[in-house]
């Protein structure tokens, strides 16, 4: 049997079912969720934790959430378990699998999870502090005069600063703003990767903990779900515009 013949078949198949046009793509079919860093790159380091372990954590927590409330999505991880995403060999190449996994699966969305270091010790660090001045003189010669000149010898001692770096941060990757962003990370690869340091002990307790995680992943969710919410509600006046054109 030839193709043309096969498609015929197809074709005349689906009109006895009473085929009718399918319903346009939603806008997000394809859900991409990447657990930031794993495996020989650990990202963050706490006091305990690795911003690797946390975000795998979160991910998972996170898609199971969506797929219970949206069976229909299709959820794609660029890791699962502790290893570099698509088990590469280095982070170059793991960065290239995270674009591939979401190109060659026409993912619609791509969430990257992570917990950034605030370029600070983890729990805190040392500084030291001016806690006594001393005044003292001494004769200083100009010319044929002399004068008395006052001076100071400072005391330190280490105080203990405790991080207290908290929050959180949101990138995305805007089409139009490629080139700024590619600047950005240049110097980053330049400078060197900011987060071999991590957020304060009790930030640390908290995105490691079953209550943090748990509230991180509501957070998530509710903001993935506004923003599921909105596209749908464009695509369906988009549609409802073309439907009116056509009447006319």
């Amino acid at each position: 049997m030839n193709k043309k013949v096969l498609l015929l078949l197809l074709f005349s198949f689906a009109l006895a079912a009473g085929f009718t046009q399918s319903s346009p793509k939603k806008p997000i079919s394809t859900l991409i969720i990447d657990p930031g860093h794993g495996g020989l790159d650990p990202g963050a380091k706490g006091t305990f934790a690795k911003e690797a372990q946390v975000s795998l954590e979160v991910s998972l927590k996170l898609g199971d959430t969506i797929a219970k409330a949206y069976p229909d999505i299709k959820i794609l991880y660029t890791r699962t378990t502790d290893v570099l995403p698509g088990n590469m060999p280095n982070k170059d190449a793991a960065l290239k699998y995270r674009a591939s996994l979401a190109n060659d699966n026409n993912g619609d969305l791509f969430i990257s999870v992570h917990c950034n270091s605030s370029g600070q010790p983890p729990g805190g660090w040392y500084e030291k502090r001016v806690v006594n001045k001393i005044p003292h003189t001494r004769t200083v010669k100009k010319g044929k005069k002399t004068y008395k000149q006052t001076y100071y010898e400072y005391e330190y001692e280490s105080v203990w600063m405790p991080n207290k770096a908290k929050g959180t941060e949101t990138y995305v990757w805007a089409v139009n703003k490629n080139e700024s962003k590619m600047n950005h990370i240049q110097k980053y690869e330049h400078d060197g990767e900011a987060d071999s340091t991590s957020t304060n002990k009790e930030e640390e307790e908290y995105i490691a903990s079953e209550e943090g995680q748990k509230e991180i992943v509501s957070n998530i969710f509710a903001a993935f779900k506004k923003y599921k919410e909105k596209l749908e509600e464009k695509q369906k006046e988009k549609d409802q515009d073309k439907e009116e054109k056509k009447a006319f």
